[in-house]
């Protein structure tokens, strides 16, 4: 079920309940392509990769991605991006800016005007996922509907070609669907390097209850009572 959400954009939403195990639903991919967006030496190759697909893909595909799929716009909102936030991941934040990616590809790819080409280097780096091993990424039309929260409530496993989404917490109907944009060696990290590794390459702040809330992480005991205190930090 996809609707609107305030801060979210268009998000899924669970259509029953679900539990803690269960299969929410597995996809196979619109459109795939060689390589990944992870590092400044891959992102180049994999972009192009991605264009010469869309140019071979049928119409009906092509629509898709122009209906279903949204480039990410400045705003407040967990699914918000500027475009020319860094094109890499947490571990290049120094990369090159989507902007000098789409000037690079330009004269390769000279029938798609240069807007456009930004729009679509943007699409890619905020709903491509990849798989096998990295070596090849690809666009889920239901995928890009899940938010992300650093405390979610589904985790996803690539098996082949399809993505599976499986609950690791009790879903009822109506609940946000979430999974985490971060690997797992971040996700338990501080609030605010968090906070740092979500806005650089995707431009949101998170305000899931985990960021929000008390950060868990910084507990520490308070010498005079050996009572665990919690931190928040803004």
């Amino acid at each position: 079920l996809v609707r609107e959400h305030p801060g979210h954009g268009r998000a899924a939403f669970a259509d029953r309940a679900f539990r803690v195990g269960d299969l929410v639903w597995q996809e196979e991919p619109l459109i795939k392509w060689q390589g990944n967006t992870h590092t400044n030496s891959s992102v180049l190759l994999a972009v192009n990769s991605f264009l010469e697909a869309v140019a071979a893909a049928t119409p009906e595909v092509r629509r898709t991605i122009e209906q279903h799929f949204r480039a990410p716009e400045p705003g407040p909102g967990a699914h918000a991006a500027h475009l020319t936030r860094s094109f890499t991941n947490h571990e290049n934040a120094s990369g090159s800016l989507v902007p000098d990616i789409a000037e690079a590809l330009s004269s390769v790819h000279e029938g798609i005007p240069l807007a456009d080409l930004t729009r679509l280097i943007s699409l890619v780096r905020s709903n491509a996922h990849s798989f096998e091993g990295g070596k090849a990424s690809a666009l889920f039309p239901q995928a890009a509907m899940v938010s992300h929260s650093c405390a979610p409530n589904l985790r996803v496993q690539t098996t082949g070609e399809k993505l599976f989404y499986y609950a690791i917490k009790p879903i009822a109907a109506g609940d946000l669907l979430s999974f985490s944009y971060l690997d797992q060696q971040f996700l338990w990290q501080p609030t605010r390097p968090r906070v740092q590794l979500l806005s650089e390459p995707y431009g949101f702040v998170c305000h899931c209850s985990r960021c929000d809330g008390l950060d868990t992480t910084r507990c520490f005991t308070c010498p005079g009572t050996h009572i665990s205190v919690d931190i928040k930090v803004s």
